[in-house]
């Protein structure tokens, strides 16, 4: 029986995988996982029939990665795994490196899968610096390169040399989950304390300085001293659904800008759609993306979006269409966006439809079509 390891910086991270490496399993393959467990190597993800706890480092300079690399050298060298699947920036480094010697043997083929290149367009300097020529090195060590946002698929064709270049639509969303919720509105509204009458914005990611959360809370205290937000007699709320490193810095940040009493930070939920279904926009002013399912998450909805002005927002929400893109430091913007959409009810819901209508393409159904697709190609050219 044919083995593939798929390989990350964090075992969390398998959960985009769950449909594919079903799949995979259904076809006949054995699915192994290797990635940080956090010390539980009895817990690997739902489909896999082994799982290695490695204690990857996430800082690409950390001293343990050099051991950890050693370590992933020899699970592959004994298991002569196929295909190995690697994924997040660190992980994908070391698994290259880790399988040099059996993929020049001809007993592994080598596929990274990006989730988000740290060298693109509007990138600082140090990234260019940092990250390009360690891609750049590690792409030679690399079969097949797949990608999830048009400016990837164009930088990894033409600055890198793997030997094939793949595109698809990111690892899919269940779209329907998002499309058919059905919440109790006013019964979650009030448990944030958001009135049923008020025009509530919502962030759904980590609550770290990558996501800019900063950028809506500056934003939304513009908003707020300009006056009254036209049509909702409730005013205008902020609901945060996430965690992370920032969360105290931030709840100090809406007190001090005056908004502290219409932001409301909902911490880690499961039933993340139903946050969706009582909130009116959806705002994404990240620094840096592949392909975010939030985005999708909210278009499938059915929410207008304000987000930034990057790659892989920007394969998504098409401007003055499904949204209003900006510069990820545009605060004015952001604002002008908010009180824009607050008094137009028709444009939201034009939009609305329009980003329902475009979020089925990156529904996990046809995106895990296309993703066996690239697997059955690399591993019909696999040992």
């Amino acid at each position: 029986m044919k083995k593939i390891l798929f390989l990350a910086n964090i075992k969390a991270h398998f959960a985009f995988h769950l449909p594919h490496m079903k799949r995979l399993k259904e076809q006949g393959y054995s699915i192994h996982a290797c990635a940080n467990g956090g010390g539980d190597a009895e817990g690997g993800p739902p489909f896999c029939d082994r799982f290695f706890d490695l204690p990857i480092a996430r800082s690409p300079l950390g001293p343990a990665n050099a051991v950890a690399c050693l370590r992933l050298k020899r699970i592959i060298d004994e298991n002569r795994y196929s295909l190995l699947v690697c994924n997040t920036s660190v992980g994908g480094a070391l698994g290259r490196l880790a399988a040099m010697g059996a993929r020049k043997r001809g007993l592994t083929r080598v596929m990274y899968i990006a989730h988000g290149l740290y060298f693109y367009k509007g990138a600082p300097l140090l990234n260019w610096m940092a990250y390009y020529p360690i891609e750049k090195i590690c792409s030679r060590l690399t079969d097949d390169i797949v990608t999830m946002n048009i400016e990837d698929f164009k930088n990894a064709r033409d600055r890198l040399n793997a030997g094939r270049t793949w595109f698809f639509n990111g690892m899919g969303v269940d779209t329907r989950r998002f499309r058919e919720a059905g919440p109790d509105r006013a019964g979650l509204r009030g448990e944030l304390g958001v009135p049923e009458d008020a025009l509530l914005l919502i962030s759904v990611g980590e609550l770290s300085r990558r996501k800019n959360h900063a950028a809506m809370l500056k934003a939304l205290a513009r908003v707020r001293a300009s006056g009254e937000i036209p049509g909702k007699g409730g005013g205008i709320h902020y609901a945060i659904v996430g965690d992370g490193p920032l969360r105290d810095e931030l709840a100090r940040m809406a007190q001090s800008g005056g908004i502290g009493d219409i932001v409301h930070f909902a911490g880690r939920r499961k039933n993340v759609e139903d946050f969706y279904a009582i909130s009116d926009i959806f705002c994404f002013p990240s620094y840096m993306e592949g392909l975010p399912a939030s985005v999708i998450e909210a278009m499938a909805a059915g929410l207008p979006v304000i987000c930034s002005d990057i790659r892989g927002n920007t394969d998504l929400v098409k401007q003055g269409k499904g949204g209003l893109l900006l510069p990820p430091g545009d605060v004015a913007g952001y604002a002008s966006a908010m009180l824009r959409l607050a008094g137009d009810p028709a444009l939201r819901a034009r939009m609305g439809e329009e980003n329902m209508g475009n979020a089925v393409k990156y529904d996990v159904s046809n995106v895990a079509g296309e993703l066996a697709g690239i697997f059955a190609a690399c591993l019909d050219g696999a040992p």
